[in-house]
């Protein structure tokens, strides 16, 4: 007997995309379980990276995902376990929805034992908030010139400074819409100087200057770095954008399917 496309077709609309993400989900939590995986000064070391994907055309999926210019794109956002260089969590979306509210989906499953690293789009009072409420740590950098705590920080010299962030009236909203805390939050500031000569600055929750001395700092940012190397393969090894199926589903399916392929 032969299958049809047609039986093929209905057939797949019967299988939730969830399937994968429960897969991904098992896997995951055995490689933590059965291995012992490195990690740094005691913390699993998560950066948080989005991207882009490019869409079939389809009416369904411009509606769904929605459009740049005339292309149909989804966003695309991870959270990447970099010392073993496997995904802890990944979505797919509408580009509607920006790369801080997929982080935050992401931090749903980060704990005490979790470090996360941050690029400098990312920060925000809330999403600093959202992450010490799982009781997690943070090393973000910073945007020069829309932080005024950042300026000053820069203008004193210093190399590194425990300053405190207070929400302004727009942080003060966000917190309130998302049920946070709008409590003033101790942080530490350091300066990094990159071998190219160019400033940058770091905020983390890791205040302890003994146990975290200055020196670690410009490394730990920089191991943040494989999961930009990651949607390398992502898009360009395991063929991500290469869907087989042109409805909102199909994309879901194809995604996670191969999130869970590619830590296999």
């Amino acid at each position: 007997e032969v299958v049809t496309k047609s039986a093929f077709c209905q057939a797949r609309l019967k299988l939730k995309a969830e399937a994968f993400v429960e897969l991904q989900q098992v896997q995951v939590a055995y490689f933590y379980a059965q291995y012992a995986p490195p990690t740094w000064h005691g913390f699993r070391l998560l950066a948080v990276d989005g991207s882009t994907a490019q869409l079939p055309a389809t009416p369904a999926i411009e509606m769904h995902f929605g459009l740049h210019g005339t292309v149909p794109l989804a966003r695309i956002s991870q959270m990447f376990d970099t010392l073993n260089k496997i995904t802890i969590d990944a979505l797919i979306g509408p580009t509607a929805q920006g790369e801080r509210e997929y982080a935050a989906q992401h931090f749903a499953q980060i704990g005490p034992g979790d470090l996360v690293l941050l690029d400098r789009g990312y920060p925000a009072f809330w999403l600093f908030v959202r992450i010490r409420t799982q009781d997690a740590q943070f090393c973000a950098r910073m945007p020069v010139g829309q932080w005024s705590v950042v300026d000053a920080f820069l203008a004193t010299g210093l190399p590194e400074q425990v300053v405190t962030l207070t929400p302004c009236a727009t942080a003060l909203v966000d917190c309130q819409t998302r049920e946070l805390s709008t409590q003033p939050l101790q942080v530490r500031l350091v300066r990094i100087t990159l071998d190219s000569g160019e400033v940058e600055v770091l905020c983390t929750s890791l205040l302890d200057q003994e146990r975290y001395p200055y020196a670690v700092f410009k490394d730990l940012y920089h191991q943040r770095w494989p999961v930009e190397e990651d949607y390398k393969v992502l898009k360009l090894r395991v063929e991500v954008e290469n869907w087989s199926g042109k409805s909102p589903l199909s994309i879901y399916q194809d995604f996670h399917a191969k999130v869970f392929t590619t830590n296999l």
